[in-house]
């Protein structure tokens, strides 16, 4: 796990954003900017793991004459106890955001809001993990080196406003294959995964520009959270959508491919897309509701 915690490391918050170059011709700043442009969203123990990754590498590379430096040495790291700020968006309000955006920048936010997605998950998943006909996505594929834990590989239903996005975009895509990536990267790279730094960039521009508050894709996951409850998701099955764990194993879920339960979803989850989308649907109008009342007061001044 911590072989693949670190690898994890690197590929999503190393390698996207310095892109294929020699070992040697990394150096310190560019570490920088990378531990600089994580500390607002990640925890101060999380951009550690990420630096930690790259002494690994670089005292394996020194050790072969690879390289003759250490560009993680002498970083400036945000404090250990620095927590990302946490942000939890209404449903009304996650749509306008959604909105704001272009639909292939959307669609990793809507992912993490409303199918529970890590962002490690987001820029892995292909479409052979997705069945658009029964609304179902698996998340937290090993090979993909994705998986943080056992709970991580499991199933989630689709909700319709993901559903929705993903149809539209496996559309636009031109109806690629399942090998493809679902959220592809915008530029050509070594890895094809989306550049989660660059997203954000693009997203807080296009936010800014539309008078929004951002969000980030951790926060759009614990948005997700804490939709949950109210909802009436009974917290056993909202542990299984978090993947947090999974009590007495997810019945007919997790060991199986979509290629096999096409057919077939387990009650608890189908209790949970319903619940869902009516709480979704009602927040929505009893949002829209409420701000129309305050705009009319307003209009009244009474």
């Amino acid at each position: 796990k911590a072989i693949t915690s670190m690898d994890g490391a690197l590929r999503v918050h190393v390698e996207p954003p310095l892109g294929p170059r020699p070992i040697g011709d990394i150096h310190k700043r560019d570490i920088q900017k990378i531990v600089d442009d994580l500390a607002p969203r990640l925890s101060g123990s999380r951009v550690r793991a990420v630096v930690n990754g790259v002494h690994s590498l670089y005292r394996w590379a020194k050790q072969r004459d690879l390289a003759a430096h250490d560009p993680g040495a002498d970083i400036i790291l945000p404090a250990l106890d620095a927590k990302p700020r946490e942000r939890i968006a209404t449903p009304k309000e996650l749509t306008g955001l959604l909105s704001a955006l272009e639909p292939s920048d959307a669609l990793p936010y809507a992912l993490a809001a409303y199918s529970w997605a890590r962002a490690a998950q987001i820029q892995w998943v292909r479409w052979e993990e997705v069945d658009l006909k029964v609304g179902l996505i698996e998340w937290g594929a090993e090979e993909d080196g994705a998986r943080k834990s056992d709970a991580a590989l499991h199933v989630v239903p689709l909700l319709r406003p993901i559903w929705m996005l993903l149809k539209e975009a496996w559309i636009e895509q031109g109806r690629p294959s399942g090998e493809n990536h679902v959220c592809p990267s915008i530029k050509k790279s070594k890895t094809g995964l989306l550049s989660t730094g660059s997203l954000a960039k693009r997203a807080a521009k296009a936010w800014d520009k539309a008078k929004l508050q951002p969000i980030g894709l951790q926060e759009c996951r614990h948005t997700a959270a804490s939709w949950l409850d109210p909802a009436g998701v009974s917290p056993k099955t909202a542990s299984v959508l978090m993947a947090h764990s999974i009590p007495d194993r997810q019945p007919g879920a997790a060991p199986i491919t979509l290629a096999r339960y096409t057919h077939l979803m387990p009650d608890a989850l189908e209790t949970a897309r319903k619940q869902m989308n009516r709480w979704l649907v009602a927040q929505v109008a009893k949002e829209t509701k409420a701000a129309a009342k305050a705009a009319a007061k307003a209009a009244t001044g009474k």
